[in-house]
């Protein structure tokens, strides 16, 4: 469909027009400072406006600012942390995220989980999600990313081959120290991690004892245990590093690294506590689309009817990087995305792009409780000791912490992971069969526009395979004496991102649709099936801690699994995912190989976890970096 001109309603002002004046090479005006502390610090234009100071926006601003006569504005909706210990100590990532500092969105009702209702972690904060997240640094194995550009038709651009430089560009590892690989056995592979990136990843010097259950369980039945799954071979149990820096042994993440290193650029403007309510296009009449105007107000605004809207212009390009719930919602209120939907609203259409908002994909997880004889060799052993502050235990390992950088505060979500694929767990070849038969459109939401459905036929053809081929992990497994993680990795149910108002104020509808696709519980009960028959039988678990799956036990039925499933699952990792997804256009695409939005002629790009096609089988704080350093170099080869 092609472009068609705005509403005259949404045109910017004369006295915008007027406003405006041309930025080339450095400001015109004295320096402000890289944070700008009053929107009349502003300039009027830049040749970049980051929408977003998450990861991928200060990456992207970062690499782009590098160049001192290139100019950015990054606008931030939260605030600005002061590095606070709940940020920065491992052993407080569970206060991390609070109400200050995240959204505090809630998922609409979760039909297939009895209407269940999620908070939905997204970070409101410089450096955004890695901020509060558990600090995880780990990768997908080589399918998860390979599957990028087999969908997308270019598998040169798009692959594991061509992510690792990223992966390793925005990275420093450390290895770990002598005394965790002599008394647990951790391996690396120093040649998959990169020596010289703004984000250190290394291991704590403490690592508690249970971790080495899971992998020695793994080893007994004879599944596999990668050096390093960084090395894209992540199937099985593996020892991975945290996002911590190696001496002061506090979280790395993209407000201490990435944006420290801008700082002192006086090309590098910040403006936080503003929220991106759209963009505009040029107010001058022609035929072509100019969407380099990017509209702002106050994030402590209430009422958008009063607010006072400020705009800035891109002289090059506006880069989205607000993440899988607010990048789509921007693009819909500017009149980008499903025809049906801004009608609707009475939003102008400028561009039609059905995939605007679709393909949502978050991991679904559930648990299981076990009794176990394991005692700890020392108090120190405990979690449950060590996190008490009220005994002297408790306060002298939070002082280790403070005085050496020691003990079990360096302790962030750990240190060893379990991903298996279909034939680890023995999955059944009919499952894949009833799967691949489902029509596209079966479990798909009603009223989803038929370029998503064409790309989704493509997208379970291409899992399925993947998955029948073990290339890809199936679940995610993570363990203790006393409880156990489980994971979906690769997920067919497709839930949906939508503004349900015209109002930029008000909260999109963020619609999971967990379990929407019957293949998904059968999945999970498969994988809960095996940890409950068969990994319980590995020798370290049934005889050397006699742990004992209790709930739900080996002896449920598949109906009672199913009903306790519904009840307990969780429909996201905060692994929020592919609502802009990098796919052709005819299969519900929004932005191309080169990351720009179908039909704004190269005036927006996405950078942000919203362009990932199919959620990798990982946590996705690497990914993102990653992503985030090759659309930095994309955008450089262009201009």
């Amino acid at each position: 469909m092609a472009p068609t001109r705005r509403n005259p309603m949404l045109q910017l002002s004369v006295g915008f027009v007027v406003g405006l004046s041309v930025l080339s090479g450095v400001l015109a005006a004295p320096f402000p400072g890289t944070i700008l502390k009053s929107v009349r610090d502003v300039a009027d234009c830049y040749d970049y406006v980051i929408v977003g100071g998450g990861v991928s926006g200060l990456v992207v601003a970062n690499r782009l600012t590098e160049d001192p006569d290139i100019t950015v504005l990054v606008i931030e909706a939260g605030g600005i942390d002061n590095l606070p210990i709940t940020h920065l100590y491992p052993h407080l990532i569970m206060d991390a995220g609070n109400a200050g500092n995240t959204w505090g969105y809630n998922s609409t009702p979760n039909a297939e989980l009895n209407d269940k209702v999620t908070l939905v972690s997204m970070a409101k904060t410089l450096g955004g999600g890695s901020a509060i997240n558990g600090m995880l640094f780990d990768r997908g194995s080589k399918g998860d990313y390979d599957i990028w550009g087999e969908l997308l038709g270019d598998t040169d651009e798009w692959s594991w081959d061509s992510l690792l430089p990223y992966f390793k560009k925005s990275e420093t590892f450390t290895p770990p120290i002598q005394d965790v690989i002599d008394d647990l056995g951790v391996t690396y592979d120093l040649t998959a991690h990169g020596t010289t990136g703004p984000v250190y990843s290394s291991f704590p010097p403490f690592i508690y004892e249970t971790a080495k259950f899971l992998r020695t369980a793994a080893q007994q039945l004879g599944l596999p245990t990668p050096i390093d799954g960084a090395n894209g071979e992540a199937i099985g149990a593996f020892w991975t590093p945290n996002s911590l820096h190696p001496t002061l042994r506090e979280r790395s993440y993209a407000r201490n690294t990435y944006h420290i290193l801008s700082e002192p650029r006086s090309n590098y403007h910040v403006l936080p506590a503003n929220r991106v309510t759209k963009i505009l296009d040029n107010p001058e009449e022609g035929e072509e689309l100019d969407l380099r105007w990017v509209e702002y107000t106050l994030t402590s605004e209430t009422d958008y009817a009063t607010a006072v809207k400020h705009v800035v212009k891109a002289n090059r390009e506006i880069i989205l990087a607000a993440g899988a719930a607010h990048t789509p919602k921007i693009l819909q209120l500017s009149g980008i995305g499903p025809t049906a939907l801004l009608t609707s609203l009475s939003i102008p259409v400028l561009i039609d792009l059905g995939g605007v908002g679709e393909n949502f994909q978050d991991h679904p997880s559930s648990g299981i409780a076990w009794t176990s004889d394991y005692v700890p060799s020392s108090p120190r052993q405990d979690p449950a000791s060590t996190a008490d502050l009220t005994t002297q235990l408790g306060q002298d390992l939070r002082d280790e912490y403070l005085v050496n950088r020691t003990g079990p505060w360096t302790v962030s979500a750990g240190n060893i992971l379990g991903f298996f694929a279909a034939s680890h767990i023995d999955l059944s070849t009919s499952m894949l069969e009833d799967a691949e038969d489902q029509d596209a459109d079966a479990y798909l939401h009603s009223g989803v526009d038929s370029t998503v459905v064409a790309g989704y036929a493509a997208q379970k053809a291409a899992i399925l395979r993947h998955i029948a081929n073990d290339t890809v992990a199936v679940m995610e497994m993570t363990f203790s004496p006393t409880f156990s993680l489980n994971a979906l990795m690769k997920p067919l149910s497709r839930g949906y991102v939508k503004i349900a108002s015209a109002d930029p104020f008000v909260p999109p509808l963020i619609d999971f649709r967990t379990m929407s696709n019957p293949f998904d519980f059968d999945m999970a009960m498969a994988t809960v099936r095996w940890q409950l028959d068969v990994f319980s039988q590995a020798e370290v678990i049934k005889d050397d801690i006699n742990s004992v799956p209790v709930s739900p036990s080996p002896s449920i039925t598949d109906t009672a699994l199913k009903a306790s499933l519904r009840d307990g699952l969780t429909p996201t990792f905060a692994h929020l995912v592919g609502t802009c997804a990098m796919m052709k256009r005819e299969e519900g695409g929004v932005v191309d190989g080169k990351l720009k939005v179908y039909g704004t002629f190269g005036k927006v790009r996405i950078v942000d976890a919203s362009m990932i096609p199919v959620i990798p089988g990982t946590h996705t704080q690497s990914g993102v970096y990653a992503v985030a350093e090759k659309a930095a170099d994309l955008i450089k080869e262009d201009w």
